[in-house]
């Protein structure tokens, strides 16, 4: 096959990452001087009915390039032209898929065979995997045959909700997705219609909403950057095993030492678990009014549990008017607070009886450090998010106000199922 890989795909990628793949072609009709290959024709005659040419060496001339015969003079002038390369035999002859046509003698020159191959692209086929095509792209083959593809936005189709606001384990199941690739060279051929050669198979990239990285402790890595505590905190992190590893709450209660409770791991999906933990009132186990939460996993190596990951110190938000749960850019689950709102409602006149009306609320954020772009980015660009009653919202736009390094945010968010948080 003439492609070789430049940069093979990552096995592990992040949801809104660049999953790049890079090559070559030998199929490209140029050499790096920007001359096309091309070689002296020592001699043309009859293989099996089709045209046989004798050249120095077959060994740069593919099966299905295209070509072109230019210079013959004489008997031979009925050669010139755009042929296919149907085989290749011994060191020194191509076969092309041209029926053989006697020239009238001998009198004449055999002129040279060049590589055309015009209009080269690679194209690329997604399969997920049930097998379905998802996507195909195309990339223009440029300079010495090179050719470059970002397959994220064709992946991230298959990205599905791992998310469910409800007290216990987050449901992962579409935390991470499996995809073969199949390149294809696509050039112009002899009659000047497009040519498909045989295709590879890159077998294959798990494609999953975050990254191994070299930070991962006993296989463990937090996806959250930051985490609120309302009546819910979500908790998302990728493991390599579930075996003894456990997450570790504490509580700090007001006016009484902090109460520690424990949360079992108790299965292992796609690498990934997300924990939300509630507090309902007036229970022992999710103990209420807490001034802040530590999260911590933990890891039994045999002699007692350790931490591996450093605890996280949740400030408790009380009271503010809404929260906002989105999928960051690694695939982990955060939230973030707004502390005002102005709710508004907006029709579409559909047609002349109908119409479709929703609700849209404009939250305003407090002032916050530069971090704060990150996270409205993020929120911006999820593909699902939601608010503190777990009702799904579409973000239609946003606004920043810059008061030297603050940065206060406004987001405009449309509610889903025509339905707004009182």
């Amino acid at each position: 096959m003439a492609i070789t890989t430049v940069t093979a795909l990552a096995a592990n990628v992040a949801a809104f990452d660049s999953v790049i793949y890079e090559g070559t072609t030998d199929r490209w009709p140029f050499n790096l001087a920007g001359v096309r290959y091309s070689m002296s024709i020592d001699g043309i005659t009859e293989d099996t009915g089709f045209i046989s040419v004798e050249l120095t060496s077959n060994e740069s001339w593919l099966v299905n390039d295209t070509v072109l015969i230019s210079g013959c003079t004489g008997d031979y002038t009925i050669f010139n032209g755009r042929h296919n390369i149907e085989s290749k035999s011994g060191a020194d002859f191509i076969t092309l898929a041209t029926a053989w046509i006697a020239p009238a003698g001998t009198d004449g020159t055999f002129g040279e065979l060049f590589r055309m191959n015009d209009n080269l692209f690679i194209r690329a086929k997604v399969y997920n995997d049930e097998d379905e095509e998802i996507a195909q792209l195309y990339a223009k083959v440029t300079k010495g045959g090179a050719f470059r593809f970002d397959f994220s936005k064709s992946l991230q189709i298959e990205l599905s909700s791992i998310f469910s606001l409800t007290a216990g384990e987050l449901s992962t199941d579409g935390a991470s997705h499996h995809y073969t690739i199949d390149l294809t060279e696509i050039f112009q051929g002899a009659d000047y219609s497009n040519v498909y050669t045989d295709s590879i198979d890159l077998e294959t990239i798990a494609h999953r909403t975050t990254v191994y990285n070299s930070d991962y402790v006993s296989g463990v890595k937090l996806l959250n950057g930051n985490l609120f505590a309302w009546d819910k905190i979500v908790f998302h992190f990728m493991y390599t095993t579930k075996d003894n590893v456990r997450i570790k709450m504490v509580t700090d209660r007001v006016g009484e030492a902090g109460r520690t409770t424990y949360f079992a791991l108790t299965a292992i999906n796609n690498y990934h678990l997300g924990w939300v933990i509630a507090w309902p009132n007036g229970s022992d186990d999710y103990p209420l009014p807490a001034k802040y939460v530590t999260l911590t996993v933990q890891h039994d190596s045999g002699t007692g549990y350790e931490d591996v990951k450093n605890t996280i110190v949740i400030n408790r938000v009380r009271e503010c008017d809404t929260v906002l749960y989105y999928l960051n850019r690694l695939g982990g689950y955060e939230c973030y607070k707004f502390h005002d709102s102005e709710d508004t409602q907006e029709t579409i006149k559909i047609e002349q009886y109908t119409a479709e009306t929703w609700r849209e609320r404009v939250l305003f954020g407090e002032a916050y450090g530069n971090d704060t772009r990150k996270q409205i980015r993020d929120i911006v660009t999820s593909p699902e998010t939601y608010d503190i009653d777990g009702i799904k919202v579409e973000v239609l736009t946003k606004n920043m106000t810059y008061r030297a390094r603050e940065v206060e945010p406004e987001l405009t968010v449309r509610y889903d199922e025509n339905y707004i948080n009182s």
